[in-house]
């Protein structure tokens, strides 16, 4: 009840639950707009039944929301109501090493879920970055191009727009070598070392390349070719949906 409670232009209530060694983690979130990494129209409830010292739940805590809720955007706007909090009941026994990575497992079932259920949107654009020469560089590239409202087009039209991406690498990453970076769609390389290789594909990966375009989830990956760090960032499409729900809030 609760979760529905929580909805505002929510489609659905967000739910996740995993068990671990002796302990469950479960949680409750609602976003919909309003969503920008590190401070969004955003709320988050994870409960455990583990016993988990307070200093073990915040440490455990911060480094879940670092990598889940503060790597998500919808449209880049922020608001003043962002909130996760973690709730231990410790009836339970206290767990082993997989404690933090159960509340991983949630915390990014229900990021994601905030994503999917976009006002308007139709479709979930994970970006991801590899290649990076440090976590930080790769952060900035990601958060770049699942920012810019040129690749939330794109990603509502199924169009694998490849110099836009470079382009918002570029402006992240002023330094960056754009002879080294390729870019794959749903894991169709359409561009490598800065330049365009499309017209090279097979004519099966094109076909799947059109036919994967239409799917909900659309994968863009970049590879910066500068090192082995790796950072995902979820966002969504732009759709009139989005526009409507909007126009007129005041």
């Amino acid at each position: 009840r609760a979760a529905h409670a929580i909805r505002t232009t929510d489609t659905f209530a967000k739910q996740a639950e995993v068990a671990g060694i002796g302990f469950r983690v479960g949680g409750m979130a609602k976003g919909a707009a309003m969503i920008a990494p590190n401070m969004a129209t955003m709320l988050c409830v994870l409960t455990t039944d583990a016993t988990v010292s307070p200093e073990r739940a915040q440490s455990a805590l911060g480094w879940v929301v670092d990598q889940t809720f503060n790597r998500i955007t919808i449209d880049g706007c922020t608001s003043t109501n962002d909130t996760v909090v973690l709730l231990a009941s410790e009836v339970g026994a206290e767990p082993g090493p997989d404690f933090e990575e159960r509340l991983l497992e949630v915390a990014a079932k229900l990021a994601y879920s905030i994503v999917s259920d976009a006002e308007g949107g139709s479709r979930v654009g994970r970006i991801r970055v590899v290649g990076g020469a440090s976590v930080a560089e790769a952060e900035l590239a990601a958060r770049g191009v699942a920012s810019s409202l040129l690749v939330k087009c794109s990603l509502l039209g199924g169009d694998p727009y490849w110099g836009r991406v470079l382009a918002e690498v570029g402006a992240a990453l002023p330094g960056v070598d754009i002879s080294s970076v390729s870019v794959s769609y749903q894991g169709v390389k359409v561009c490598e070392g800065g330049v365009e290789s499309a017209s090279r594909l097979s004519l099966a990966d094109r076909r799947r390349l059109d036919h994967r375009m239409g799917e909900r989830e659309i994968v863009v990956e970049i590879d910066l070719g500068q090192g082995q760090d790796t950072v995902e960032v979820l966002t969504s499409d732009i759709g009139h949906g989005y526009l409507e729900e909007n126009r007129g809030t005041s």
